[in-house]
């Protein structure tokens, strides 16, 4: 685990610390400011440049540059790739996997990104994105999900909708619309 420069000294083979360590088991840390705040919290991995840099939850992963950087008592959470899930403060449950997957997703439960830029700016909870820039647009709307490369890429604040295929449903206006097939519902 990162302990600060300023708060040990060595002397020898003695090693002095003015500031304890972090409490918590289980806890693993690899890279510049890695879990550097945590205090208390178990059975967190922080893998890469500011990975879980606020983190004070247990049950986290985080592999990659800032992600899950803010997170603070957020738990069960899974981010692999850099600025996934970085503004994740107290959310559950959430995965994120590729390049600013769930990049501003606060307080959302339970979403699933899998791609570069997938669910970056949601905010809610309760939405699947699988493919790159899937539901990239997506805020607040809820219960979403989207298969496919820019799928559902315009849903914004619409819930229940199902876009499978490539740019599916890119041009979707109304809530609980399915698009099925490469490009439908991609021009109204």
């Amino acid at each position: 685990v990162y302990q600060q420069k300023n708060t040990y000294s060595v002397s020898g083979t003695t090693l002095t610390f003015s500031t304890a360590p972090p409490s918590g088991t289980g806890n693993v840390a690899a890279g510049y400011s890695a879990l550097y705040t945590l205090a208390s919290g178990d059975d967190n991995t922080a893998v890469g440049s500011n990975a879980l840099k606020m983190a004070t939850g247990d049950d986290n992963t985080a592999v990659g540059s800032d992600s899950l950087t803010a997170n603070s008592s957020g738990y069960w959470n899974v981010a692999v790739g850099s600025k996934s899930l970085a503004a994740n403060t107290t959310a559950v449950s959430n995965t994120a996997v590729g390049h600013e997957a769930l990049t501003t997703n606060e307080t959302g439960v339970a979403s699933t990104a899998v791609g570069f830029r997938s669910l970056k700016v949601n905010t809610a909870g309760g939405n699947t994105a699988v493919g790159g820039s899937s539901l990239i647009g997506n805020t607040t709307g809820t219960r979403n999900t989207a298969v496919g490369a820019s799928a559902s890429a315009v849903i914004a604040t619409k819930s229940d909708c199902t876009a499978v295929g490539y740019t599916a449903g890119a041009a979707a206006t109304g809530r609980e619309t399915t698009y099925v097939g490469s490009k439908a519902g991609a021009q109204d």
